[in-house]
């Protein structure tokens, strides 16, 4: 028997998927292979070249294929502006440059899961880091 783990990136970036294929041997694992960078071209080599066992068992960790959020956009500076007026408090930043594919705004487009399961935001991003910071707060002294 053959145990296959696939963490997939998506099909816009097939550098980050890995793959890795075990060989179960009495009561422990071997890898047998691991493949990172691999594309569904790839992928599908390699399950053919596994398709003598006997059983092949595979897990996948795809992306979602629904985005879920509050659907408003914002910016840093916002959420942390809201931080700060829900916390009552300043917070310190250290603020560094922008990483490589960094955004400087983020919306979750909901439209897909709106459409295909009925489903759509109901609670604001206010409300969302209004009812985290009690739960935190409830649950960690703060000095």
């Amino acid at each position: 028997m053959f145990v296959v783990g696939i963490d997939l990136s998506g099909p816009a970036n097939p550098a980050d998927t890995a793959v890795a294929a075990f060989r179960a041997e009495h009561d422990r694992l071997v890898l047998v292979e691991a493949v990172k960078g691999a594309d569904d071209h790839a992928i599908l080599s390699l399950f053919r070249g596994w398709a003598s066992a006997q059983q092949v068992v595979a897990g996948i960790d795809a992306p979602l294929s629904y985005n879920v959020g509050g659907g408003e956009e914002g910016t840093m500076r916002d959420a942390i502006a809201l931080a700060e007026e829900i916390s009552g408090r300043e917070l310190v930043l250290e603020r560094h440059a922008p990483a490589v594919g960094d955004v400087k705004r983020t919306r979750a487009d909901v439209a897909k899961a709106e459409a295909e399961l009925g489903w759509a935001p109901t609670t604001s991003l206010e409300d969302g880091l209004r009812t985290q910071w009690a739960w935190v707060a409830g649950r960690v002294a703060a000095p």
